[in-house]
């Protein structure tokens, strides 16, 4: 990719096999194996760990409505809605009407306060859609309602230290050297008429699951460029890492890594591996399928994929042996999750108005690659 584009974006690609760094290369200026970025939607996969091993401690239940932690959450019809309703999708709280500020997003709490007081977009457990920004906030206010820390604060102590990953929820300003910002990628002509005919109205389903009803409507480059937001690590969308330490989030996870067992039982992995949510997205597409907290890895049959775009699930292993993330950029920032790059050209529309490729959405899968 980097060669393909002349030598001016950055890329880190890395895997483990058998919890042992196997894959850790890295191309373009700017870049090195350290380098820290914006992750973006990989962030709800380090989040959906956390909550897949209090569930496994029986500290927090799945199936229990939200409203059972948090009790202002059942206002607007929302007090049947479970934990498993907003990890797989289907709650209908994608956002808020009149949106959500930057500031407000870079903050779960003040995010989970807004969300408290929202009626759903749809009828919880009818259908489903991607809340790019706001789901995990809901699940980071049960995290904190059942522990008593936030869910930050658990990842960083059960996760990201004891396994020494280098993905964070909430950057120390003693590594903000090593941040890279997210760059905006040039675009042609065709491909600005091309964005802009399909962009979707910020009052949609779809331009709310993606924060384009606020005033103004979010722009997504900046939001993980913000220092608050990398300070913070909002559970959605606010994380800083590398491939690195995305390979090793899954690794450790899965089979375990730097010495340390796997975080997770197989009974555990095949129950969030599981795929709940199918069959068109309403945010996303049909490109949007769910498991428990992931967003799954799924794919046609040989015999109809030219034909239908229904996907059937390929199983979870319960002991995966390779891991593999991928860091990558446009100009010299690199981006993993759902919201960037975002094009830009000389005399066009505020990039703040333009929603995410959701194309990019991938790798935060919890059914990875095998050999």
């Amino acid at each position: 990719m980097v060669a393909e584009q002349g030598g001016q974006v950055g890329s880190q690609l890395a895997a483990y096999a058998g919890g042992r760094l196997a894959v850790d290369l890295w191309a373009g200026p700017q870049v090195s194996g350290d380098t820290l970025t914006g992750v973006y939607s990989s962030t709800k996969g380090a989040a959906t760990v956390v909550v897949a091993l209090l569930a496994q401690e029986g500290i927090v239940e799945v199936d229990r409505p939200v409203a059972g932690y948090w009790p202002e959450f059942a206002a607007a019809g929302k007090d049947a809605i479970t934990v498993r309703d907003v990890l797989t999708h289907r709650s209908g709280v994608i956002g808020v009407d009149g949106g959500l500020t930057a500031a407000e997003l870079a903050d779960d709490a003040m995010t989970a306060r807004r969300l408290a007081g929202q009626r759903p977009y749809w009828k919880p457990g009818s259908a489903y859609g991607y809340g790019g920004f706001v789901t995990f906030a809901v699940i980071a206010e049960v995290v904190r309602r059942a522990t008593g820390q936030s869910l930050q604060q658990m990842y960083e102590e059960r996760v990201r230290v004891p396994y020494a990953l280098d993905l964070y929820l909430g950057l120390p300003e003693a590594q903000e050297e090593r941040f890279l910002p997210i760059q905006r990628w040039s675009a042609t002509p065709e491909q600005e008429a091309a964005f802009w005919a399909n962009v979707p109205g910020p009052h949609s389903i779809t331009g709310i699951g993606y924060g384009l009803n606020s005033t103004p409507p979010l722009d997504q480059v900046a939001f993980a460029n913000t220092r608050a937001v990398r300070g913070n690590g909002p559970s959605s969308a606010g994380g800083v890492g590398s491939a690195r330490g995305l390979a090793g989030l899954y690794a450790a996870a899965v089979w375990g890594c730097n010495g340390r067992p796997s975080l997770l039982t197989p009974d555990t992995i095949g129950k969030f591996a599981m795929l709940h949510s199918t069959g068109g997205d309403l945010v996303r597409g049909k490109q949007g399928n769910y498991a428990l907290g992931f967003q799954a890895r799924a794919c046609a049959t040989r015999s109809s994929a030219r034909t239908r775009s229904d996907t059937t699930a390929r199983p979870a292993p319960s002991r995966s042996p390779t891991h593999t993330a991928a860091s990558r950029s446009a100009t010299p920032g690199a981006s993993s999750g759902s919201a960037g790059p975002i094009p830009n050209t000389t005399g066009s529309p505020p990039p703040s108005t333009r929603p995410p490729r959701a194309t990019e959405e991938r790798t935060h899968d919890l059914v990875h690659r095998t050999s």
